[in-house]
């Protein structure tokens, strides 16, 4: 999950969406890696010692097994976030493909163990975003229905187009940064002209990433969001909760599509 601007309901989506797919049984895997901590504290995680983050992966050299913490759901596992992660750009080796660093610490987890991994990554064009962004096959942006939303989603994607020719040079770095960007509209308000006209704008102009899913603004995330817990523990049956398994439905079922195809060809 990803967007250079912050406030877009990233952290709480992500959260939601991780614990709706472990709970049908698919081992997931959460990864926070922005020092505020929402992902971690939106899935309820708690630990009386200072967790342990990627941060001590990729700095400091621990094991990524190390830092894998369990949550109450038995599919469901985390990597927690720490206030060190606020200085890791500092931090990180100062060599050539650092920003791959990431994607070699998950190479070391077993495709057995995990089947789906989300990382919530944190707003600004960082090496750790970068990091996030390399490792990922999809990259899931919820905007906001209002111009600075749609203005910073002008700015990702030409991000990812730089980033995209910088890297191609690198054999590691074979696929296309553009290919699987799913972008969703969040706290949509239908009732305001505001977030009708920004929708007709997204649709317009990125009608080729865009999800057909859309999700409303809803009290019931916020107030799951203040209480420590996905939606789907807070109020399952809330039109938030039923929208956010319908975004997820929706992407699962074009992997889907998108593996048989290549299986095919």
């Amino acid at each position: 999950f990803l967007n250079f601007k912050g406030g877009t309901g990233k952290s709480t989506i992500s959260s939601s969406y991780a614990y709706a797919i472990a709970e049908l049984g698919v081992p997931t895997l959460a990864i926070d890696i922005d020092a505020q901590q929402h992902m971690t504290k939106c899935l309820g995680f708690e630990d009386q010692r200072d967790p342990l983050s990627i941060y001590d992966v990729l700095v400091e050299g621990k094991v990524i097994n190390e830092v894998i913490a369990h949550t109450k759901l038995p599919t469901l596992d985390i990597i927690p976030a720490n206030i060190k992660l606020s200085v890791i750009e500092n931090r990180l080796p100062k060599k050539e493909m650092n920003e791959f660093l990431l994607t070699s610490a998950l190479n070391k987890i077993k495709y057995k163990d995990y089947k789906i991994i989300v990382i919530d990554s944190l707003p600004g064009i960082t090496i750790l975003n970068k990091n996030a962004i390399f490792c990922a096959t999809d990259l899931l942006v919820p905007v906001l229905p209002d111009y600075l939303s749609y203005d910073g989603l002008k700015l990702l994607f030409e991000e990812l187009a730089r980033m995209e020719s910088a890297y191609s040079i690198y054999s590691e770095f074979r696929r296309g940064l553009l290919d699987n960007i799913y972008v969703f509209i969040n706290q949509y308000r239908p009732n305001e002209t505001m977030s009708k006209e920004n929708r007709g704008s997204l649709e317009k102009h990125y009608a080729k990433y865009l999800c057909e899913t859309i999700i409303a603004y809803s009290t019931k995330i916020a107030q799951s969001t203040a209480a420590g817990m996905p939606i789907f523990q807070y109020n399952r049956s809330s039109l938030g909760a039923k929208q956010i398994r319908s975004l997820m439905e929706e992407i699962l079922k074009i992997n889907q599509t998108r593996r048989k195809k290549t299986r095919n060809k």
